[in-house]
């Protein structure tokens, strides 16, 4: 009962937002954008059962998972989640009662010979979009991001990301106002290994208009966002099989 009545403490904390619209935390965070090639290094046979596990994972739709900052990861992929977690948040301080990552997995393939041309090019694209709380815009209309997305790449196939220098306003009612010139963008193409890192608030996604659709190919990313003091509305922790130390099984949510 008394952990029950803690975790209700957390939950009715009050978010304290800072001059930039972010959710306030103390230290320091790099929110410039990163690249680090070959920053994932996994051997073989434990690269495989990485991919094989990313597979499984994904939802169609995008469903993304929570691991806490002070969690013990019970599988591979939130090993994975935690260790890009740490690494980002080694300089800042923060309440790690409230604070995690949230983590997703994206698979696009580009031989689906059951669709059109033109189909096929909409399913290996991840259309742009800012990463948020998205239950916070149903029932409040208001935008709160994490303070840094990440992507992971497990393969070196598909479209490139593209992150734009275009913010979100607080306000959901204000996102038509947003578009407008961008100042500069930053394209990452796919490579095994490969990891990169950007402000959270910032436009992105990976359209595939940018590399040419490759037949037999799959793109595999492993998507890891940073929230301080804050935990989005509706991600709850993945379901998991038996853990082993490589690299666990995550089950689909139901």
């Amino acid at each position: 009962m008394a952990e029950a009545e803690a975790e209700d403490d957390v939950e009715e904390d009050e978010v304290v937002m800072d001059e930039a619209g972010r959710v306030a935390f103390d230290g320091h965070l790099d929110f410039g954008f990163c690249s680090h090639s070959r920053a994932l290094k996994v051997r073989e046979p434990a690269a495989r059962a990485l991919v094989a596990d990313c597979e499984a994972a994904f939802v169609e739709g995008g469903v993304s998972f929570w691991v806490g900052a002070q969690a013990a990861a019970r599988c591979g992929l939130e090993e994975l989640a935690l260790l890009i977690f740490r690494h980002h948040t080694r300089h800042a301080a923060f309440d790690s009662r409230r604070s995690g990552v949230e983590w997703w997995v994206q698979v696009r393939r580009g031989d689906d010979g059951a669709r059109a041309t033109r189909s096929r090019a909409a399913c290996a694209s991840i259309g742009l979009h800012w990463d948020k709380d998205e239950d916070l815009v149903d029932l409040q209309g208001l935008n709160i991001h994490p303070h840094i997305s990440t992507v992971t790449y497990l393969t070196g196939h598909g479209a490139p990301t593209l992150v734009c220098e275009q913010r979100c306003p607080v306000s959901y009612a204000e996102v038509p106002d947003a578009f407008g010139d961008i100042p500069q963008a930053w394209i990452s193409y796919p490579l095994a290994g490969k990891h990169i890192s950007f402000d959270g608030g910032l436009l992105h996604g990976a359209p595939n208009v940018l590399s040419p659709l490759q037949p037999h190919a799959v793109r595999i990313t492993f998507l890891a966002n940073v929230w301080l003091n804050y935990h989005p509305s509706g991600i709850q922790v993945a379901l998991v099989c038996a853990h082993t130390h490589a690299c666990g099984r995550v089950a689909r949510a139901p």
